[in-house]
């Protein structure tokens, strides 16, 4: 059972296990109901059936850069992932994937500190790179040798 995404009156039950038989109410086939008190009784009602990924929250990239620019200062202040979860607003584990994240994008070091934008090695990278030639280092195979023509 999930809560949706879209309200937090709705909840979709899907079915993760199938012993015997078949599945009937996988991930695109969840049952879709609502919580309603009727005189002092909360109880489920059903409404629909739906996709699961209609009730999730949508991961956008623009939210996890902006929860990782977040991350990588505090990262730089020597702070737990705890404490930067509860600095961001999120959890830990997720502070862990977005630390991750920030890793392979070159904005943290492997011990979890913020790297420079520029710095000396990226600089020397810049400065080292070969020129390309002006003119074809190619000879052209259309080229007659003997002139006679």
């Amino acid at each position: 059972m999930g809560r949706s995404a879209r309200d937090n009156e709705v909840r979709y039950i899907k079915q993760t296990k199938t012993r015997t038989g078949s599945e009937l109410y996988g991930a695109d086939n969840v049952l879709v109901y609502r919580l309603v008190q009727t005189n002092g009784f909360t109880h489920f009602e059903f409404q629909d059936y739906g996709r699961e990924k209609d009730h999730l929250k949508e991961s956008s990239f623009d939210t996890e850069m902006e929860e990782i620019n977040a991350i990588v200062p505090l990262c730089g202040q020597k702070q737990s992932q705890r404490q930067i979860a509860d600095a961001v607003g999120i959890s830990p584990a997720t502070v862990n994937r977005r630390i991750a994240k920030a890793k392979k994008l070159g904005l943290l070091d492997e011990n979890g500190m913020p790297v420079s934008p520029v710095s000396s090695e990226t600089e020397e990278k810049h400065e080292k790179q070969p020129e390309t030639p002006e003119t074809s280092a190619q000879p052209d195979l259309f080229e007659k040798e003997g002139g006679d023509e």
